[in-house]
């Protein structure tokens, strides 16, 4: 995980149920991430998520409060 908008990205594209997922132990030191983690949605695919866990990962240098 070098560069773009998040460090692990879920979304946008999901059109059926994603259940009961567990994030563990990821780690990025790079300047360039906007996001550790990045869920994006989009209403008219109508898909679910749900149950996301996300434990012991290690993120530096993310641009606090940063939004676009």
């Amino acid at each position: 995980m070098k560069d773009g908008h998040g460090g692990i990205t879920i979304g946008s594209e999901i059109s059926v149920e994603f259940e009961t997922s567990l994030l563990r132990n990821a780690s990025s030191d790079s300047p360039n991430l906007d996001h550790a983690l990045r869920v994006k949605n989009n209403a008219m695919r109508g898909g679910l998520l749900e149950n996301l866990h996300y434990r012991t990962s290690k993120w530096a240098r993310l641009p606090c409060g940063h939004h676009d």
